[in-house]
């Protein structure tokens, strides 16, 4: 297929779906994606396929320079078929009855007896970084083999629970059970660098779409970044770049119920957020079916916070439909919700607080509250926020 008819709108996703980032060198690479299939390094610490990062931020660390300035964006499904290390994120996708290792591994259809972990039962020091004392540090050759290889999965599932990261547990699960490249789509675990991380197992164009690619070097502007992640400047044709024209429509122009929502649409609101438009943004707004924008409810809150249009965000707290609301403590919506806050407390911008939190559809977790609580230094919003926490 022409490669002018490959890249795809972004669509706002379902639970088990995400979005993921990835660095090339050039535009060609992103020609031959399509051409040629996806092509990875053949190696890697966590075995061989498409390394990703969840969060935008993290793509434009220094270190990061040195993996090209074109900067692509995918659509991840099925994230339920992946093994994944970071609890937070497991139990958005598996439920909190079934986020553990061991019990993610039942749910992928894998055997424990294969499950390789004699290492961190017969070497729990090295499993913890601390030196053995008056214990040997090698056993006999024999005495490995003799162990039964199914004892103890959730001695993942406890270092998991102590350890902030889980890149050393996902990368030493990888080296004792290199098999699982061939058995799941990938693995997702967090890193102290990049955040959130998900690795695409070949073959790589299984489940997993592009989006968009954008010219965006390590070393581009604040404004740019912002840009990018209120998700404007992304290449999104090879051949149509003026996706932005469409929110010039008319505001009195008809619309359909979206079964989704399109670029343009999303482009609309974002817009209108940012800007404070009001009178468009009700319209836009409205056409949109509730459980779709749902999922990009606490994106818009962001950028409205951002730009302290607190008449959007009132509004959007005003609305009455209860499946409008349901996703907005979901893994996706409330990170944004979060930074939401961060910019207004950064902003001594008590009413933005008040809109957001006042109606109780927001949940935050007590760490949150003190994080936002370092933001300011504003004795209101300081004690607004401490009588939240009761």
């Amino acid at each position: 297929m022409n490669f002018k008819q490959w890249l795809l709108s972004e669509e706002v996703y379902p639970n088990k779906n995400a979005t993921v980032f990835h660095r090339t060198k050039n535009r060609e690479n992103v020609e031959n994606i399509f051409k040629s299939s996806f092509r990875t390094s053949g190696s890697g610490l966590y075995g061989d396929g498409l390394y990703t990062t969840f969060s935008l931020e993290s793509q434009f660390n220094s270190y990061m320079n040195v993996y090209g300035d074109i900067l692509i964006k995918f659509k991840v499904t099925d994230l339920d078929k992946y093994l994944i290390f970071q609890p937070n994120v497991a139990k958005y996708v598996f439920g909190k009855d079934n986020y553990t290792i061991e019990k993610q591994l039942q749910k992928l259809n894998i055997n424990a007896e294969d499950v390789n972990i004699n290492e961190l039962t017969l070497n729990p020091f090295k499993w913890f970084n601390q030196k053995p004392q008056n214990t040997q540090t090698e056993l006999p050759q024999n005495t490995q083999t003799e162990l039964p290889k199914n004892t103890g999965i959730s001695v993942y599932d406890k270092k998991l629970n102590t350890d902030k990261f889980s890149d050393k547990v996902a990368e030493e699960f990888y080296k004792k059970n290199p098999w699982i490249t061939q058995k799941l789509h990938g693995i997702i675990y967090s890193s102290p660098m990049d955040g959130d991380c998900l690795v695409k197992y070949k073959p790589i164009e299984n489940a997993i779409t592009m989006i968009g690619y954008v010219n965006a070097p390590v070393q581009s502007s604040k404004e740019k970044i912002s840009q990018l992640h209120n998700n404007t400047g992304w290449i999104t044709s090879a051949s149509v770049t003026n996706i932005k024209d469409s929110s010039k429509l008319k505001s009195n122009k008809s619309l359909q119920k979206y079964k989704d929502i399109s670029q343009p649409i999303q482009d609309i609101l974002f817009k209108a957020a940012k800007e404070g438009d009001l009178d468009l943004f009700k319209i836009y707004f409205s056409k949109v079916n509730s459980s779709d924008i749902s999922m990009i409810l606490g994106k818009l809150i962001y950028i409205a916070a951002d730009n302290s249009k607190s008449e959007i965000v009132k509004y959007i707290f005003s609305q009455q439909d209860p499946k409008l609301l349901i996703n907005l403590n979901d893994y996706q919506n409330s990170s944004f919700v979060v930074n939401a806050l961060v910019k207004a407390a950064e902003k001594n911008d008590i009413n933005m607080i008040k809109i957001i939190l006042d109606g109780g559809h927001v949940k935050l977790k007590l760490e949150y509250i003190d994080f936002i609580l370092k933001k300011t230094n504003n004795q209101s919003i300081v004690d607004y926020l401490n009588s939240y926490k009761v």
